[in-house]
């Protein structure tokens, strides 16, 4: 008696469900207890505090100087504009390093400062150049009665983990972004009203300590919101992946 035929059944690709235990509130759960367990994520947030530190002393003060020699506005302008670039340019790769580093956690390995930093500058191009095109979409938009800026922004918010995640360059993680969120727009816009509420939840607790409680809020919320939209960020990119075929025997 002959077998009877097989056939193979292509799983549906798209965007799926995410399993249990990869649930929003498993999310921000994650996120803390990676904090917990790599303290190294509270490094790159003190960065820019330091480079901060060393424009207003250098650039911002040459800046002055030179105004007040007679130097010419001109240069004063040039001065203070090279320091802000420095600025913006180290904040990029904080924030790129954070997404490698959670990346890094994610897949269940250590997070290294010196191997993050590394993979940042690989992609520092794309990075600045994506930031840019984000930026002048945001910008565009906001002229425009504000709440079309604040839907660009949104929509645009996994640009980032498309350059260091997928490795994707500027225009390309630009798209890649707006097509995720696009796709998962109702899920997402809650998750990052949860986050955002989380966020402000932890500022407002910290800021009641007299002195450092600012300082710490950042500390703390900045790598914290990496770490958790770079998770859901991955989630969301497993989900939309295409689901493998399967073999029925009739």
């Amino acid at each position: 008696m002959k077998n009877p035929p097989s056939f193979i059944i292509p799983k549906k690709s798209g965007p799926q469900e995410r399993p249990e235990e990869e649930s929003m509130t498993d999310i921000f759960k994650k996120g803390f207890n990676h904090l917990l367990a790599y303290p190294v994520f509270l490094v790159p947030p003190l960065i820019p505090a330091i480079v901060g530190i060393f424009v207003s002393l250098i650039f911002i003060a040459s800046a002055l100087a030179t105004l007040h020699s007679g130097g010419g506005f001109l240069l004063a302008f040039i001065t203070l504009a090279a320091g802000v670039t420095i600025s913006l340019v180290v904040q990029l790769v904080v924030s790129a390093m954070l997404i490698h580093m959670a990346q890094r956690a994610e897949e269940g390995a250590k997070p290294d400062l010196g191997e993050s930093f590394r993979a940042s500058m690989e992609r520092l191009g794309d990075i600045v150049v994506a930031s840019m095109v984000v930026s002048l979409a945001v910008g565009i938009g906001l002229i425009f009665f504000v709440i079309p800026g604040l839907v660009m922004a949104f929509l645009l918010i996994f640009t980032l983990q498309e350059v260091m995640v997928k490795g994707k360059g500027a225009v390309e993680a630009v798209k890649g972004s707006y097509e995720l969120v696009k796709e998962n727009f109702s899920e997402a816009l809650g998750f990052f009203v949860l986050l955002l509420i989380v966020v402000l939840i932890i500022t407002g607790i910290l800021n009641l300590v007299p002195m450092v409680g600012s300082f710490v809020a950042s500390l703390l919320v900045t790598p914290y919101y990496a770490i958790v939209t770079t998770i859901y960020y991955l989630s969301l990119s497993r989900a939309g992946e295409p689901r493998s075929t399967i073999l029925v025997e009739g």
